[in-house]
């Protein structure tokens, strides 16, 4: 872990700001091949404090990147994708690591060794509701069972005019 001025941890005077955490899911199957996930937080540091390197995981260990907000420096974003067969219902944890801690962890899966020593900074919990694959009855499944009704309906009643004896 760095140091700066008197010894102090680089991430003593950087926090990742809690009422500021905004999260993002699509929820539409109908137009889409894979749901994406997005969240957002502040991590604020002190003005003499340089940002340290973040790294973040989902709650499946997959790798994400934690990139700077283009349109403010202090905003923080992770996003990834998941396949429409896999997003049910349920809540999405994605883990906020410093560089150092990040790289203890790897070493100690690498290892064997336990990883409950090595905590995330912050645990960003997202609740996904599914995926809505739109309607039960599509709309082409109506217009072809109305034609079908149409048909019969039309032929019925041109067989009781063909034998109408009247």
């Amino acid at each position: 872990m760095k140091l700066v001025k008197n010894n102090t941890p680089i991430l003593a005077s950087c926090n990742i700001d809690s009422a500021s955490l905004k999260s993002y899911s699509t929820s539409d199957g109908l137009v889409v091949a894979k749901v994406g996930v997005t969240a957002t937080f502040r991590l604020g540091c002190s003005a003499d404090t340089v940002p340290p390197q973040l790294h973040a995981e989902s709650d499946d260990g997959r790798y994400l990147v934690v990139a700077t907000s283009s349109k403010n420096k202090e905003m923080r974003e992770v996003s990834f994708v998941e396949d429409l067969n896999k997003s049910k219902s349920r809540w999405i944890e994605i883990k906020i690591y410093d560089d150092a801690t990040y790289q203890k962890l790897l070493q100690a899966r690498e290892s064997g060794s336990s990883e409950s020593y090595y905590k995330p900074l912050k645990v960003i919990s997202h609740s996904h509701y599914g995926v809505s694959g739109g309607p039960i009855l599509k709309m082409e499944s109506v217009a072809a069972l109305g034609l079908v009704c149409a048909f019969f309906f039309a032929h019925s009643l041109r067989s009781k005019i063909v034998n109408y004896k009247g």
